[in-house]
């Protein structure tokens, strides 16, 4: 296996279990699912070798959940997911602080699409992507391809492309997996109004995977991305105001956080 250019250790040396849904936790009213790496594996292996059944995912950092709150129609789409998983060490840190509980692990949607990819390729699985600049979806293909021997990506699309359109040519490709690529909560909302339409097994809206698969935007060094700099490294590498901004927003987060820690010692302290 190729190692993960996202620097994790390969998960094959992992011994996995059957895996049943971990227990859904709460951080500011959006649900999550605190799965370990090994989990999400199993997870993906057991929904490949399984008959097909339209599951949709999603992966929530710290500037997707403040969009959540404010947004009901996205706080329902994440409600519905089978899963939502941790993909921002700010999320780790604001569970710990506001619940004292540690998710066993931060999971971004560019990681799993490196697990994701393998297992797909084990299973053989077809992958179409869509989403991205002109060009870059189709490059990522040819990325993925060389990254996970025998992986079968059956339909590549820009996402410039119109929706019926995007939909003709995944029915005709019959996919077994849709990645989508439109941004936060763009392609959220694609995937709401499209997923009935859809007769595969998995689904998920994927941000800006693709550009870093096709190397159009650099990946951060893994140790970067485990120091929970990844947003210091993009803002860095890519930078612009709209960027400036978003991270700005985030202190909104960060108080979040605290008058959550606050309210967990009062009630702490009123206990004691």
């Amino acid at each position: 296996m190729t190692p993960d250019p996202v620097g994790n250790v390969p998960l094959e040396a992992t011994t996995l279990r059957p895996t049943a849904r971990a227990a859904r936790r709460s951080l500011f009213g959006i649900p999550f699912d605190l799965l370990t790496a090994a989990e999400l594996q199993a997870w993906v292996r057991e929904m490949l070798a399984g008959p097909p059944q339209t599951r949709h995912i999603a992966f929530s950092n710290s500037e997707f959940v403040l969009e959540a709150r404010r947004n009901e129609r996205l706080r329902r789409y994440l409600d519905g997911c089978d899963l939502n998983l941790v993909d921002s060490i700010g999320v780790v840190q604001a569970f710990r602080l506001v619940s004292g509980v540690r998710p066993p692990a931060r999971l971004s949607g560019t990681t799993f699409v490196a697990i994701l990819c393998d297992e797909a390729a084990a299973a053989g699985a077809r992958l179409f992507l869509f989403g991205g600049s002109p060009g870059v979806a189709a490059r990522a293909a040819t990325a993925l391809q060389r990254r996970a021997p025998g992986l079968q990506v059956c339909g590549a699309v820009d996402g410039f492309a119109g929706a019926s359109g995007v939909l003709e040519q995944v029915r005709a490709a019959s996919p077994d997996i849709l990645m989508v690529c439109l941004g936060n909560p763009l392609q959220e909302r694609w995937i709401e109004e499209h997923i009935g339409e859809l007769d595969l097994k998995l689904v998920w809206g994927a941000g800006g995977a693709l550009d870093f698969y096709s190397g159009d935007v650099p990946l951060a060094p893994g140790w970067v991305q485990r120091a929970g700099l990844e947003w210091l490294f993009r803002l860095a590498t890519n930078f612009s105001i709209a960027r400036l901004r978003r991270q700005l927003g985030l202190i909104e987060f960060v108080g979040l956080a605290v008058r959550g820690r606050l309210r967990r010692s009062v009630r702490r302290g009123s206990r004691g």
